[in-house]
């Protein structure tokens, strides 16, 4: 029942939108947020409605409201754009259209919105005597509206003001191949001296050239062919090495000797808790006075087969946990050193000391595998 609430102030406030009654509209989308507070498309179209009605405020808070319930979409955050810069927060308005363009990069209404927000920032800037950050927003609009002429005159007014006629010209001179046709275009190129023939020439020379640099020799009919070709397709002679199917196969290792080694530490680890849960089954099915210690082996066994895991897919807590662990061991080990040796027990010390070594490495390897 609910829904079906949420879908008549939905479809009658679009029916009112479509007509021109924004007002209208604003109430039916209101209702829907009130009712559903936790829908994006709600708040988007609320805050459309407040745009048309001119409330800029209030549609901010609602485009704000509905980015975040839906930072995915696209038209989120362009109504965003759209009313911070209606408030004339320029510089807000800049970065939730970028945030739409960089989501949906074929929105049309957020790259001319965004390159005729970068236009104004630049003419602010000339104002303020910043030329630098003019250039780089003039230049950054051009690039977001490609065929956007009113971007491309106004950068290439800035380059001529600035001096910079050579960079007015290879603008003016791509602008004929990209926005062919232009009428301001076509006045800024015959301003310059630049012809569309020329730039159309210009484009082609420089894809020839290119391709040009790309080619070598047949040494059987002297003919042009591309670099990477192994039998010519004018004469057919082979001028390459013909590529084998193991062409571009690594046959080099895939892992290196500390990889290698952090695996088998963690196959250990599996293989001494499998060790420690086959100790605790023998001791059940063997019976007699055990007083319970089965368990006991069955949780160290259980816990050392869980940290191996963990270890063998990098969990970095786990390897945290590990390196406490095996310190722990080694103060343990240190510690047996010196009372084997000072009891007079050589092998017994020996023992320590090969355990010492093996939990130190493992140090290494869970220190070399973290960071």
């Amino acid at each position: 029942m609910e829904s079906q609430t949420q879908n008549r102030y939905q479809a009658k406030g679009n029916e009112l939108y479509a007509i021109g009654d924004y007002a209208g509209a604003k109430e039916q989308y209101k209702m829907w947020t009130d009712t559903s507070p936790v829908t994006a498309d709600a708040w988007r179209l609320l805050g459309f409605a407040q745009y048309a009605v001119q409330e800029f405020d209030a549609a901010v808070e609602s485009m704000i409201k509905a980015s975040k319930l839906g930072p995915e979409n696209a038209d989120n955050h362009f109504g965003l754009g759209m009313a911070q810069l209606a408030l004339n927060n320029v510089d807000s308005g800049i970065d939730a259209l970028d945030e739409a363009v960089v989501i949906r990069p074929d929105h049309p209404h957020a790259k001319k919105n965004l390159t005729d927000a970068l236009c104004r920032r630049a003419q602010s800037h000339l104002q303020t005597g910043d030329d630098l950050l003019a250039e780089r927003d003039f230049d950054r609009a051009v690039k977001v509206g490609r065929q956007d002429p009113d971007a491309i005159i106004a950068f290439g007014k800035y380059l001529i003001d600035s001096g910079q006629k050579p960079r007015a010209v290879k603008l003016i001179q791509q602008a004929l191949i990209n926005v062919p046709g232009d009428k301001r275009i076509l006045s800024a190129a015959a301003h310059l001296g630049v012809s569309a023939d020329a730039a159309t020439a210009s484009d082609a020379a420089k894809k020839a050239q290119v391709q040009q640099s790309q080619q070598k020799q047949c040494p059987a009919c002297k003919q042009s062919v591309m670099n990477w070709a192994a039998v010519c397709p004018h004469c057919n002679s082979v001028i390459g090495a013909i590529p084998s199917q193991f062409a571009g196969r690594d046959t080099g290792s895939r892992y290196t000797w500390k990889e290698i080694a952090y695996k088998i530490m963690c196959v250990y680890w599996i293989g001494m808790g499998v060790y420690s849960v086959i100790s605790g089954f023998l001791m059940t099915k063997r019976g007699g006075p055990t007083l319970g210690f089965e368990s006991i082996f069955y949780a160290i066994g259980g816990l050392q087969i869980a940290m191996g895991l963990g270890l063998l897919f990098e969990v970095e807590w786990v390897q945290f946990i590990a390196k406490l662990l095996c310190i722990l061991n080694a103060i343990f080990a240190a510690w047996g050193i010196l009372m084997q040796f000072g009891l007079g027990h050589i092998v017994g010390g020996l023992v320590q000391v090969a355990a010492l070594g093996l939990t130190l490495f493992q140090i290494y390897l869970l220190s070399e595998m973290s960071d």
